[in-house]
C-alpha cells in the first residue's frame, strides 16, 4: 500500500513540479558557478576584467539554465545534461588549472 502510493507521488504534477524548481534554482546555481570560473580563467583579459565580466555573464547563464530547465520535456534530461556538462566544465576547468 505504502509503495504503491509512493510511486504515484513521483509521478504527480507536484513533485515534477518541485524537481524542476530544484533543478532550475540549485542546477543553474552550480552550473553558472562552473561557467564562470571557467570563462574567468579562458578570457584573454587582464584578471580583474576577465572576472567582471563572467561574474555579469554568469546572470545571462542562470536565466538561460533556468528557462531550459521548464521547456524539455522530461526530468531525466534536464538532469541529465546539467550534470554531464557541468562535469564537463569542472574537468575542463581543472586541466586549465592544473589541478589535474
Amino acid at each position: 500500500m505504502v509503495i504503491s502510493h509512493i510511486g504515484t507521488w513521483f509521478k504527480s504534477a507536484q513533485f515534477l513540479v518541485c524537481s524542476r524548481f530544484f533543478a532550475a534554482i540549485v542546477g543553474g546555481y552550480v552550473f553558472s558557478a562552473i561557467a564562470v570560473s571557467l570563462l574567468a580563467a579562458v578570457v584573454p583579459l587582464p584578471k580583474t576584467d576577465s572576472v567582471l565580466l563572467a561574474v555579469s555573464l554568469s546572470i545571462l547563464v542562470y536565466v538561460c539554465v533556468f528557462i531550459w530547465v521548464f521547456s524539455v520535456r522530461t526530468l531525466r534530461k534536464v538532469y541529465g545534461v546539467l550534470i554531464l556538462l557541468g562535469t564537463c566544465q569542472a574537468l575542463l576547468l581543472a586541466f586549465i588549472k592544473g589541478w589535474l
